[in-house]
């Protein structure tokens, strides 16, 4: 579990990765969706998503040809503790800018998709 829980903390110690999490904390989206909303190049998000990917704190679903992310929370250790980091970082942050506009953002692309992102 150490070494699961360092690579979460990393995880987490860049801003674009934190807000790219509680983007997808209840969505699925896939990465144009992301770059829409964060205004950052595909190569970035992608690079930053590996990073959680390899961490377990984002899980991706191939549908057809394109791929969803959304944010593990299942039941095993890393993904409670996920969940419960996310939690706490949400109901701190999420009111705050850029989370705050990033949410409003993502509200707005999920209207215009062109895939099948899932935004709650």
């Amino acid at each position: 579990m150490q070494n699961g829980f360092s690579e979460i903390l990393f995880a987490y110690s860049e801003e674009i990765r934190l807000r790219i999490a509680i983007l997808i904390q209840n969505s699925e989206v896939c990465v144009n969706c992301l770059v829409d909303v964060l205004k950052l190049p595909q190569s970035t998000i992608s690079r930053h998503i590996g990073i959680m990917r390899r961490a377990n704190i984002v899980k991706a679903e191939r549908k057809g040809a394109n791929t969803y992310y959304s944010a593990n929370i299942n039941n095993t250790e890393i993904g409670k503790l996920n969940k419960d980091l996310l939690k706490t970082y949400s109901s701190h942050i999420k009111n705050q800018e850029p989370f705050l506009t990033d949410m409003k953002n993502l509200l707005k692309q999920k209207d215009v998709c062109t895939v099948d992102c899932k935004v709650a």
